[in-house]
């Protein structure tokens, strides 16, 4: 197990302290969690040592089954035509509101599928 105060040769390292959120390398190694974005670049040594030694490594190269993919694609792009879609109504642009209904309906369609 890691010691959050020492170094690879086991000698004692300075006890830093985040200078934003004034977070120390004890809590990260308590909590498993950095307290703000500037947490990593203050303890990005010790945080990729922790990293390697529990996981293969420090970059996520999870899957998911492409039709997943495609699906949030099709759940982006709806959300998107819909915000238009809404803001046709407001300014009473009918027609383009039409052709946005009927797109929206055919990804509606091709999301049940």
């Amino acid at each position: 197990m890691l010691d959050p105060y020492l170094d690879r040769k086991n000698k004692r390292i300075d006890r830093s302290r985040c200078s934003f959120c004034q977070t120390t390398l004890a809590d990260v190694w308590e909590n498993r969690f950095l307290g703000c974005s500037r947490c990593y670049a203050t303890f990005i040594d010790q945080v990729r040592s922790i990293l390697n030694n529990s996981q293969k490594g420090t970059i996520h190269k999870g899957k998911y089954p492409l039709r997943w993919s495609r699906k949030r694609i099709l759940e982006h792009e709806l959300r998107n035509i819909h915000k238009d879609y809404k803001q046709c109504l407001a300014e009473e642009n009918y027609e383009k509101a039409e052709q946005l209904k009927r797109k929206m309906e055919r990804i509606q369609t091709a999301l049940s599928e």
